[in-house]
């Protein structure tokens, strides 16, 4: 591989492996998204946990969730904790 390819072929395999988790994962991500609605319809809350650079996601995922992080969602604040703060 030249690297002048490099980046974009890094790009594809990326979303390569993405399509494949998602055909490989996809009745346990409906189980999971439909766990957390009913959570969230329940009054209960997300926590969510990592280590490391899972830390950063587990903290970012929270945020998107407590608050607006886009004009284009409009929704109240969901109930979400980052167990690594």
């Amino acid at each position: 591989m030249r690297f002048d390819n490099f980046y974009e072929e890094q790009i594809k395999d990326s979303i390569r492996v993405k399509e494949a988790t998602v055909e490989s994962c996809r009745m346990a991500l409906k189980d999971s998204i439909e766990l957390i609605v009913g959570s969230f319809r329940n009054r209960g809350k997300l926590l969510i946990c990592g280590n490391g650079g899972s830390a950063a996601d587990a903290q970012h995922l929270a945020a998107e969730l407590v608050v607006r992080l886009s004009h284009k969602v409009q929704r109240p604040g969901l109930p979400a904790i980052a167990l690594p703060t």
